[in-house]
């Protein structure tokens, strides 16, 4: 089903134009009547008879003006002057500045940059309504500038009158309604979820456009298929500052799973797998996701189990994520196969995010973790036994590694940057691999980053554009250094072709979509053509006693074929790239791969 939000503002006349019907006289102040009289007497007067000539009806001269008779306003204002030497200021703002109230005021202000002596009522009217604008066009739509409720303390001052502008700042009050579409009795698991990332967007005085960013980051939030906002004034009385949020959402259906079918790992193991995963969002309430997956390939050369947990902590975006990964291998489909080479290793990471920037087109966040891999290999299935230099006698290898990353994405009218940044200290703790220099081992600095271009560049053309670089000076164990070749490094090679201390890899993609299809959300592309470009190299640091073959950049051509069946609820696609070497490869097999044929199938909920 398709994702919505709606921004719904359902506010009378007072709250979005700044109005409140209101009576005004038309007399002109020049002309009220007999000056003997106190001002008691006055005004007593002036009750008694609304109507007598040469008077204005001070009493309803406040309050905020009424645009929907604005021509109205005019006739009855233009002649009703304030008392000569008057001076305008404003009530307190939060976000009207000084330089901006003597914008607003520079119209009744002479050349000196004093007030003029003769400020009509309609002057001042025409101010209050620039700035109404200003607060409706800045985002700020339950604002409004009104005048004073009482204006006679202005007449009664004379000379000395000071008329203040009142500024009615919106707020929302604290109470925030929040129900399930459909179902005006129930608030649903996700309330306070929803209750505390909405607050972030309320601010004060209330702003539409911050609100707005904060629905579309819970648009794009997998916990919701659909998502509105309605702001309502409480009452129509034009000095009301506050007004009701209700919020209506859609939960997504929480259990996601997905089943592909792929050539992506390598020939050694059996390039062919089969991975289920499945996940449960929101188990406890606080958005968390946990999922668990199963990979094999389909000569049993592989056998792997992962398990993660994701819990956000706080409405701000920040993550915890906990995951395990167990992994059983063995050689098979080679001439080794006799010799039941094993391998087993276990994976665990724990890492915190943190976004510093947060906004629906761009997101910049920083990241710390720790990862422990401990692996063992074997001969014969339980000989322990090293493969190359580095692991111990015993054949095991392990590594406690601090990260600390930087992620930064950006969207735009023409596509999307993603780049993300990954300082990695291998440590001595739980026991880590420990070799005399330059030995791989677990002590070791790396640096790995990713940088993905993604531009539309006409309705039917994307162009895809990624690299990625590993520096190190130390020599690494096999699980620390960068790879390439496979279906989903550098295509034209075998899986894990080559590997090395350091790497870079560059690939430039051009999708072209033959036919499109509607879904229920948005009409998407059906079947792509994707010719690309892939190149790569890897080299050791210095004195790493294991030794790279001489082909060590690599570098292939081809196209793919992409296919979207356009379920409504589900996701079906497949993939099939076709690719070419054009550098030389001395480790040519005769598996799929090497024949630079990849192919992946994927099926899962939406």
């Amino acid at each position: 089903m398709a994702r919505k939000i709606l921004l719904g503002l359902v506010l009378p006349l007072t709250v979005l134009a700044n109005v409140t019907n209101r009576s005004w006289a038309s007399t002109h102040p020049s002309e009220f009547g007999n000056e003997a009289l106190g001002t008691e007497e006055l005004y007593a007067q002036n009750s008694l008879n609304d109507s007598e000539e040469g008077f204005p009806e001070l009493a309803g001269l406040g309050g905020c003006p009424d645009s929907s008779t604005e021509r109205d306003n005019t006739m009855k204002y233009k002649d009703v002057m304030l008392p000569r030497g008057s001076r305008i200021t404003f009530s307190s703002t939060d976000v009207l500045d000084t330089n901006s109230q003597n914008k607003f005021l520079a119209p009744l202000k002479n050349k000196e940059g004093t007030f003029k002596e003769e400020i009509s009522l309609i002057d001042v009217l025409n101010v209050i309504n620039q700035i109404t604008a200003w607060y409706v066009g800045e985002g700020y739509i339950t604002s409004r500038a009104c005048l004073p409720e009482d204006l006679r303390p202005v007449w009664d001052a004379g000379s000395e009158a000071v008329l203040e502008i009142q500024l009615i700042e919106g707020v929302i009050e604290d109470n925030i309604d929040i129900k399930i579409k459909d179902n005006e009795n129930e608030s649903g698991p996700l309330a306070d979820y929803i209750r505390s990332r909405i607050h972030l967007g309320i601010g004060i005085p209330f702003n539409a456009f911050r609100l707005e960013q904060q629905l579309r980051l819970l648009r794009e939030d997998p916990l919701f298929e659909e998502i509105e906002a309605t702001v309502r004034a409480t009452d129509s009385n034009g000095f009301n500052n506050q007004s009701k949020l209700e919020v209506e959402y859609v939960e997504a259906d929480p259990f996601i799973y997905g089943v592909s079918i792929d050539n992506y790992l390598p020939p050694s193991v059996g390039s062919e797998r089969v991975s289920v995963d499945v996940g449960y969002r929101n188990p406890t309430g606080l958005g968390d996701l946990f999922t668990v997956g199963y990979a094999r390939s389909l000569t049993g050369g592989l056998d792997m189990w992962n398990a993660s947990y994701q819990l956000p902590l706080g409405p701000e975006g920040n993550t915890l994520l906990l995951q395990g990964v167990w992994q059983d291998s063995e050689i098979t489909g080679t001439e080794f196969e006799e010799l039941d080479l094993r391998a087993e290793s276990e994976f665990y990471k724990l890492a915190y995010r943190h976004p510093l920037l947060r906004t629906v087109n761009k997101e910049f966040a920083l990241s710390l973790g720790f990862e422990f891999r401990d692996g063992q290999t074997f001969v014969f299935e339980r000989l322990p036994t090293p493969f190359g230099i580095g692991p111990d006698e015993d054949g095991v290898s392990r590594t406690s590694v601090v990260t600390f990353g930087q992620d930064y994405r950006y969207r735009d009218e023409h596509g999307a940057w993603l780049a993300e940044s990954q300082f990695r200290v291998g440590t001595g703790l739980f026991d880590a691999t420990d070799n005399d220099s330059p030995v791989p081992d677990g002590q070791f600095v790396s640096w790995l980053g990713q940088v993905q271009r993604v531009k539309r560049l006409g309705y039917n053309q994307l162009l895809v554009i990624s690299g990625s670089m590993q520096l190190s000076s130390d020599s690494l164990l096999p699980s620390e250094q960068f790879v390439l070749g496979g279906g989903q490094s550098l295509r034209g090679f075998q899986q894990s072709a080559r590997s090395g201390d350091n790497g870079i890899r560059f690939s430039i993609e051009d999708r072209f979509t033959l036919s499109r299809c509607s879904t229920a959300a948005r009409e998407v592309p059906e079947l792509q053509v994707a010719p690309f470009f892939d190149i790569g190299g890897v080299w050791n640091a210095s004195g790493n006693p294991n030794k790279i073959p001489e082909d060590r950049f690599l570098a292939g051509i081809g196209a793919g074929l992409i296919w979207d069946a356009c379920l409504p609820n589900n996701n079906l696609m497949t993939r099939l790239d076709f690719a070419l070497p054009i550098t030389d490869f001395s480790g040519r097999g005769n598996n799929l791969q090497d024949a630079g044929i990849y192919f992946q199938l994927q099926f899962g909920s939406d």
